[in-house]
């Protein structure tokens, strides 16, 4: 298997790992006969919460598009990548999300799980771009980078378009059929009032 591929694998391997970390750490508290009591701080994993458990969902994604194609090669323009891409742009989100919440509450704490998080979606929207056709690393120019997310994005558009028009054409189809089967009604129905005049 390609370099490329093993180490996209890894990363998404690393952040479904995170899911063990902590992820955050809530303050507990509440009131009785009008006081106030600290019940000190509960400390969640990932695995625990329904935005972990999303992760590990797309970090599977970002895995299943590394895996997927001739092994040998390095992950291919179009749908895989778009898909490493935007997966990662996603989770990356959630992790920033989570920290400005977490930053705006006296009471929510990010955990060491959140920066794993946003290290492995960063790591893996930049692995594609990292390694050569032979399997060697480089650094690529930020020109080249956006070159080729362009010409993913383009054959993800030409084969949405395509499948647009396939559906399309189905549907047209289908209402061609039943053109053709009102007209054949309406021929029939004509042939027989003919029929019946001549014979009267």
């Amino acid at each position: 298997m390609h370099k490329g591929r093993i180490t996209v694998a890894g990363i998404a391997g690393l952040g479904i790992i995170a899911l063990l970390f902590p992820w955050v750490e809530v303050s507990k508290s509440g009131m009785e006969a009008g006081f106030v009591f600290d019940f000190g701080m509960e400390t969640w994993y990932g695995f625990q919460l329904w935005y972990g458990q999303l992760a590990a969902g797309i970090f599977a994604v970002i895995a299943l598009a590394a895996v997927i194609g001739k092994k040998e090669n390095m992950i291919a323009k179009g749908f895989p990548k778009m898909t490493i891409l935007v997966a990662s742009g996603l989770l990356l989100l959630e992790g920033l999300l989570i920290l400005v919440v977490a930053g705006m509450s006296d009471k929510i704490t990010a955990e060491p799980g959140i920066y794993v998080l946003i290290f492995a979606a960063i790591l893996a929207a930049i692995a594609p771009y990292v390694f050569k056709a032979d399997g060697t690393v480089h650094v690529p120019e930020i020109k080249d980078v956006m070159d080729d997310i362009e010409d993913s994005a383009d054959i993800v558009e030409d084969k949405a378009e395509e499948i647009a028009d396939k559906i399309e054409d189905k549907f047209d189809g289908d209402d061609d059929d039943d053109d053709d089967k009102e007209e054949k009604k309406e021929e029939t129905k004509e042939a027989s009032a003919d029929d019946k005049a001549e014979e009267a």
